[in-house]
């Protein structure tokens, strides 16, 4: 098991290869200030990280296996409509269907996004909270590779 500081070094030192547009420095320097809980923190004195010490958090992950098949099964039972399906947050696009969205604007890869959404994104991302009240969200922001930007401008009718 590392210690919590190593952990967070690990953290801040994880390269980014994708999106440099996103990750900006205020997002990397408000968790590089931030305070790891520990036990002597009232909030989480009976909520130890230990668990986030043991294992490989700061992995990539691939979305995890889903059985494609049994998926689609269940999925056709559902009602006609847009469908975004997330396994472990990591979106599976082959079990999600949004084009009719996507070809309208409203829903697209913040890979896929264009400078007024590149602008939208790092407007809101992380505007919530502040580094201090959630410290493994301000983790999150900082080794966020994709996202999905869900966005319908006011008075648009969606088809």
């Amino acid at each position: 098991m590392i210690s919590p500081n190593d952990w967070k070094q690990q953290a801040l030192n994880r390269q980014h290869t994708r999106l440099s547009w996103l990750h900006n420095a205020a997002r990397r320097s408000a968790f590089a200030t931030a305070e790891l809980p520990t036990r002597k923190t009232e909030q989480w004195k009976y909520s130890p990280i230990t668990v986030l010490l043991q294992q490989d958090y700061l992995a990539r992950s691939a979305g995890g296996d889903v059985d494609e098949n049994c998926a689609r099964a269940r999925l056709a039972q559902l009602p006609n409509a847009c469908r975004i399906v997330l396994v472990n947050g990591i979106l599976n696009r082959a079990l999600s269907d949004f084009s009719d969205l996507e070809n309208q604007g409203v829903i697209t890869l913040f890979s896929m996004s264009n400078p007024e959404q590149r602008d939208l994104i790092n407007h809101f991302l992380g505007s919530t909270f502040t580094p201090q009240q959630h410290v493994f969200a301000a983790c999150n922001d900082s080794l966020l590779d994709e996202g999905l930007l869900i966005h319908a401008p006011a008075m648009q009718k969606l088809a």
